[in-house]
């Protein structure tokens, strides 16, 4: 349009008139160029600020989310230490059952052997024997002496 205006426009035409609406259309056109980058600053400037609002945004809801996590894993892990509690008070009643079965059992047998010694010896044995204790703890990393009797039985399980 500036070089139509000027009349340095490289078209063959003839002589051209240049009309107020001309020079109108060429002011537009440069007042348009002139706003051009402060137009580009404002929509960069909108575009930031829509970027940042939205970096917020994102931050809130992991932040949130964040928590939640925590709260359901703070949930699970009592959930799972109630129900390891409840496994292994099951277990331990459990256990001291089997454990005083053996007792019993042991306790018998002893007595059957130390009767059958009795009628093979003829002599009379008066009193308890005493014989070794079975173990109270449920651990078997407690070290055994090599005498023991218990050495055979906790080398079979580990």
């Amino acid at each position: 349009m500036e070089a139509y205006c000027s009349g340095t426009s490289s078209s063959k035409e003839l002589v051209h008139v240049v009309t107020d609406e001309d020079l109108r259309k060429l002011q537009r056109q440069r007042s348009t160029q002139k706003k051009l980058p402060a137009k580009h600053e404002s929509a960069i400037n909108v575009l930031r600020a829509k970027q940042e609002r939205d970096t917020k945004l994102k931050l809130q809801k992991q932040a949130a989310e964040l928590q939640q996590l925590e709260a359901d894993y703070e949930s699970e892990k009592r959930v799972q230490e109630l129900q390891y509690v409840k496994d292994s008070s099951r277990l331990d009643a459990k256990i001291r059952a089997r454990r005083s079965r053996l007792f019993r059992r042991w306790d018998l047998k002893f007595e059957i052997w130390r009767r059958e010694w009795e009628k093979e010896s003829g002599a009379a044995l008066y009193g308890t024997l005493s014989h070794e204790d079975w173990p109270l703890t449920t651990s078997i990393e407690a070290p055994v002496d090599l005498p023991s009797s218990l050495v055979q039985y906790t080398s079979t399980i580990g």
